[in-house]
């Protein structure tokens, strides 16, 4: 398993270009207070058109793995630093903090 950590800040709303089993993209990460969480966009740098629109960051579950359709072969993994997994649901805004984000592949 190949595991790539990719960055959290503290902005509520905020992209950056990484690259994802040889595919530079373009992930947003935005946090919507009206539901108290994080979301994310996926799309392939240049393009227009999304792999992934509006979905949501889960701790500890395996995200991305049941998209099929997409030309990415790994999933992200949103995991707690510590104990402090409680603080998904009382902290939520400073995700930073709490936790890491990677993706992992196999590749």
């Amino acid at each position: 398993m190949n595991y790539l950590s990719l960055p959290l800040y503290p902005e509520q709303d905020y992209f950056y270009t990484v690259v994802l089993d040889d595919i530079a993209c373009v992930f947003r990460l935005y946090y919507n207070q009206r539901v108290d969480g994080w979301f994310f966009d996926l799309r392939e740098e240049g393009s227009t058109t999304y792999f992934v629109q509006g979905e949501r960051l889960v701790a500890l579950h395996p995200i991305l793995l049941d998209y099929t359709s997409i030309p990415i072969n790994g999933f992200l993994w949103l995991e707690p630093i510590g104990e402090s997994i409680e603080k998904f649901r009382t902290d939520s805004f400073n995700l930073h903090k709490w936790f890491r984000l990677f993706f992992i592949t196999d590749i």
